[in-house]
């Protein structure tokens, strides 16, 4: 089998990660490597990363000065050994077929970077871990990375966040999260399919991404840091200069 390397960011998620963790102990692919990155928890999220290392060898904790969760996925791939990277926030969970999915996906079309559809839910309504989620074959969908970039752009099948996809290792060698910003995926992701060949899609849904976290910047007010995601949009445009036919998208 083919080594994945799931990289979770970590920070003071001490109600949280244990659930995360165990979604992804759980998956049917078990070739993985677990890479949980603590960016300086100050609560008991270390402590539990530790119990959990010495229960499953596949998870690897490394710990580092907080730096913000872009400094903390680029710890992850400097560290990461497996050929195919994958990403999970430490307060969402997937389900057990999450990575078998992807990675079915990524082999059968030859695909660079294949994709699920992500899954919003609230803490007090969450799935249960067990509940396994199947392709829905006919309903695949296998674009030219520009096409993905289109649809990302359209806000159509394939979302600007990091998660929810499975890459070709290779992809990250010039593209690394911008550190000390917010909205870092936007920085990222656009260009990561634009250099891709291939992207699969299947709107299987195992991905769960828990919308009432109490840190979440997605529901704070506008600040200084939105600067960064309007720097981010701007970097969007670089791109639609290369692709022309993108512009009046």
């Amino acid at each position: 089998m083919d080594r994945v390397t799931v990289i979770i960011p970590a920070y003071n998620v001490e109600n949280h990660i244990e659930k995360c963790i165990k979604s992804v102990i759980v998956q049917s692919y078990t070739d993985l490597e677990i890479l949980v990155v603590d960016d300086g928890s100050l609560d008991q999220t270390p402590e539990i990363l530790k119990q959990f290392s010495l229960l499953d060898e596949r998870i690897k904790v490394v710990t580092q000065d907080n730096k913000g969760v872009a400094a903390a996925r680029n710890t992850g791939l400097r560290e990461a050994t497996g050929n195919y990277i994958a990403f999970v926030d430490s307060d969402d969970y997937v389900l057990p077929n999450y990575i078998s999915n992807l990675m079915f996906l990524m082999k059968w079309y030859d695909a660079d970077v294949s994709a699920t559809r992500i899954s919003n839910i609230r803490m007090n309504n969450q799935a249960e871990a067990d509940d396994c989620r199947n392709l829905v074959q006919d309903q695949t969908i296998v674009m030219s990375g520009k096409e993905a970039l289109n649809s990302l752009l359209l806000r159509k099948e394939i979302a600007v966040a990091v998660y929810g996809k499975l890459y070709q290792r290779e992809l990250f060698e010039e593209n690394v999260f911008p550190e000390g910003k917010i909205y870092e995926d936007l920085a990222v992701v656009p260009f990561i399919l634009a250099k891709s060949k291939t992207v699969s899609y299947n709107p299987v849904s195992d991905y769960y991404y828990v919308t009432d976290r109490n840190m979440s910047i997605m529901n704070k007010q506008f600040d200084a840091r939105n600067y960064d995601r309007i720097q981010a949009s701007k970097n969007l445009q670089v791109l639609k200069t290369q692709f022309p036919e993108l512009r009046d998208s």
